[in-house]
């Protein structure tokens, strides 16, 4: 597996350096489904998620982070700082758990042994390397592959110089557990043997480090093993559940602040009809605003989502604003502001998602029947009418301009248009009408025609009579 190498350097050894500080954005892990994914999130090998212990007692130090730090990590989590585990040729590279890393032995002494196998299993759990006594000493230093020639020469040269080797350099038989400790075990006759059979008169090196870590080690230091049955381990799920709750409070802070930006603003401001308020201090607006606000200063516990289910349940069950108010709890004057927020929020939103597409993008997805049915790729847009029934109003002006002669009944006219794939642009559906107005003179007031590019066509019903604002806006 390819190892992805951090963006600053690192100290040689187990605990490092790597920068802290940046920024938790709620939401942040929200495509992260497994394991392997959290990996590819990080930029670590999937081994490095593996050994990963956290401290439930003490929580991340980056400033506004909700998850708890991790052993061997500086007391930060996994995102904010990542020196949990060793890279690739220090000591404990295998990465067999955190109690073989340095954080989990800090004080001890280390092995002495220039074993590959040894350094790749790091650091013995819990316990520092064992005194070769002074009689064992010839034999460690008659034992091959221990040492590298420039360290043996230095043994050599220096008698009176200790030795120190992890338990793991040694049989099982030859060695004793008590009190969580390591210890030789002697025998009263000082006669010890290999696996050939051999004798000493001391305990003998067995190199075999990776049998002594798999038989002895393993089976009580894996934090795998803690993990349950979805293949997920249980701190990664919490982790992703804090997450979410992160992100649903950040979007609720932000749909609050969108609904709080248009709460005030008039159609004529939004138009461009009217300049917005001075929010210069000594202005009369700014005073005015003042008042009006300390003035407005009540207890109010309704959050965003209750004000959205309201306006859901007037746009999708063909209520009355009042009926929809008295079930929810509210005045009628607060359910009135509510479908003119949400209405300028998704508006804006939905405004965003939906571009309109330019002519080279429209001829690539060019549907064959179209150049079937015309002998060209010139349309660019299908345009008609739409009609929405709504109440009736008791003032005459806007019940005469709603009331629709097609429909029998007061509606909002909206013109519709779409692409010739089917796809609906925000230029394409421009604002509505009452229910009075004709086609032809919506499509003149709203100049929709206006975003066909010059050679392409408008298709249109038979009570569209446009010719004339068409031939006008290609000019």
């Amino acid at each position: 597996m390819s190892y992805i190498t951090p963006l600053k350097g690192r100290r040689s050894e187990g605990g490092s350096s790597y920068p802290s500080g940046e920024r938790y954005e709620p939401g942040m892990l929200s495509a992260i489904k497994s394991e392997d994914d959290f990996a590819t999130f990080l930029g670590v090998q999937k081994k490095c998620i593996e050994i990963i212990e956290p401290m439930n007692d003490q929580p991340c130090k980056t400033k506004l982070c909700p998850f708890v730090a991790i052993k061997g990590n500086n007391k930060h989590c996994p995102i904010h700082r990542r020196t949990w585990f060793p890279l690739p040729g220090t000591r404990g590279d295998n990465m067999h758990g955190p109690s073989f890393f340095r954080h989990a032995n800090v004080g001890g002494r280390i092995c002495d042994c220039d074993q590959a196998s040894c350094r790749q299993a790091g650091y013995f759990p819990n316990q520092s390397a064992l005194a070769i006594p002074k009689q064992a000493r010839d034999v460690i230093l008659g034992t091959g592959m221990l040492f590298l020639e420039e360290k043996l020469h230095d043994f050599v040269d220096n008698p009176e110089k200790r030795i120190y080797l992890y338990p793991w350099h040694f049989f099982r038989r030859h060695l004793t557990f008590k009190n969580r400790k390591w210890s030789f075990k002697y025998n009263d006759d000082n006669i010890y043997a290999d696996e050939e059979g051999k004798k000493f008169t001391c305990p003998p090196p067995n190199n075999s480090v990776r049998r002594f870590v798999a038989e002895e080690l393993l089976s009580t230091t894996s934090p795998k093993d803690r993990w349950t049955t979805t293949g997920m381990p249980k701190w990664l799920m919490v982790m992703l559940a804090i997450d979410d709750n992160e992100s649903d409070s950040a979007l609720s802070k932000k749909v609050e602040a969108e609904l709080g930006r248009y709460k005030s603003v008039s159609w004529d401001e939004r138009s461009g009809k009217q300049d917005p308020p001075s929010m210069d201090m000594d202005s009369t607006e700014y005073k005015a605003l003042i008042v009006r606000k300390k003035a407005a200063r009540e207890r109010y516990d309704r959050t965003w989502k209750d004000d959205f289910l309201a306006f859901s349940i007037y746009l999708r069950s063909g209520a009355t604003q009042e009926y929809v108010a008295c079930l929810c709890g509210i005045s009628s004057s607060r359910m009135s502001e509510i479908l003119y927020e949400w209405t300028q929020v998704l508006d804006d939103g939905l405004q965003q998602w939906f571009p309109t597409p330019t002519r080279s993008q429209v001829l690539r997805a060019y549907p064959d029947r179209f150049i079937e049915a015309d002998g060209h790729a010139m349309c660019f847009l299908l345009l008609d009418a739409v009609e929405i029934f709504a109440q009736q109003s008791s003032n005459p002006n806007v019940a005469s301009t709603t009331y629709s002669d097609y429909k029998k009944h007061p509606t909002v006219k909206f013109l519709a248009g779409c692409g010739v794939t089917g796809e609906t642009s925000a230029d394409t559906v421009p604002d509505g009408n009452g229910g009075k107005g004709s086609d032809v003179m919506m499509t003149d007031d709203t100049n929709i025609l206006e975003i066909v590019p010059f050679g392409s066509t408008a298709k249109v019903d038979k009570g569209f009579i446009v010719d004339n604002i068409a031939s006008v806006s290609c000019f």
